[in-house]
């Protein structure tokens, strides 16, 4: 008989006095140099090495179980580091990159990982009519729905990022590889190609944004619409036009804000309801 691998609860049993109580090399390290997370042999850039493994061949089922594998293990090692970094975010133990706003207004860039909170404020529902109305719990979950729609249908050459959402302490944590070149630039405007980043006022419709997400849409019936923006020029967009098409300093197309991937569901109608989405 093996016995079995089952945790000892001290309650039913009794504790050995001469346990050892010296620290092991790795939790020393934790207290005099902790990591949140990052790599001791180096820092990983996530968004690089997920684009990479994604864009791996899949022709015939070696292929795809190879392909499967790696995948597989570069998001669990993001998983890892986006759950140390979050933890360490909501202990208070990393510094935000707007330490002047409210706290749940902080964001954060460590271990090439952007983190955010998506905590529901009271001002969010002050004005539900506003255009900051933003429900962030719930939409952190559209987004992940939208995330999974895409891993689903693996459009060809149309990237998405690695996303975790972290529920640590009561807090909800969102964590995202990052687009490259985006910290970089203060304008986001010049590195979209599709959607609208304000408020439908501009709606950009690259041509080749606009055959992958007509991919998308065809796959998951949805509609292609007609759109008229700010400047009355009518623009013909594939799904939501929420949904972001970005060109990263890669050359890779990325699609972000997937929270409007799919449409609203007509059992709940009115302005109250606008994050009641069909999943």
């Amino acid at each position: 008989m093996i016995k079995p691998n089952l945790k000892v609860y001290h309650w039913t049993s009794f504790e050995d006095s001469k346990k050892n109580t010296m620290c092991t090399q790795e939790e020393l390290s934790d207290v005099v140099n902790p990591l949140y997370g990052l790599d001791p042999k180096g820092i990983r850039d996530w968004n690089e090495e997920y684009q990479v493994v994604k864009d791996f061949p899949k022709e015939n089922i070696a292929q795809r179980a190879q392909r499967d594998r790696a995948i597989q293990k570069i998001y669990n090692d993001f998983l890892e580091a986006a759950s140390q970094g979050a933890m360490a975010i909501v202990k208070g133990n990393l510094t935000p990159l707007n330490p002047n706003e409210a706290k749940n207004a902080h964001v954060y860039v460590y271990n090439y990982i952007f983190f955010s909170y998506a905590v529901d404020l009271m001002d969010n529902f002050a004005d539900l009519t506003s255009t900051d109305n933003n429900p962030s719990w719930t939409q952190a979950n559209h987004d992940m729905t939208g995330l999974k729609s895409l891993q689903f249908l693996e459009i060809d050459n149309l990237h998405y990022l690695a996303t975790a959402i972290v529920n640590y302490r009561g807090q909800r944590i969102l964590a995202q590889s990052i687009i490259p070149g985006i910290l970089n630039n203060s304008e986001l405007a010049s590195l979209a190609e599709y959607g609208t980043v304000d408020e439908q006022k501009t709606i950009q419709s690259n041509e080749e944004f606009h055959e992958m997400m007509k991919q998308v849409c065809e796959k998951m019936n949805i509609q292609v619409n007609k759109l008229i923006d700010g400047n009355g020029k009518e623009v013909e967009i594939a799904g939501c036009v929420e949904i972001k098409g970005i060109r990263g300093t890669d050359k890779r197309a990325y699609v972000v804000d997937l929270q409007g991937m799919t449409p609203r569901d007509v059992n709940f109608l009115g302005e109250e309801n606008h994050t009641c989405l069909v999943r």
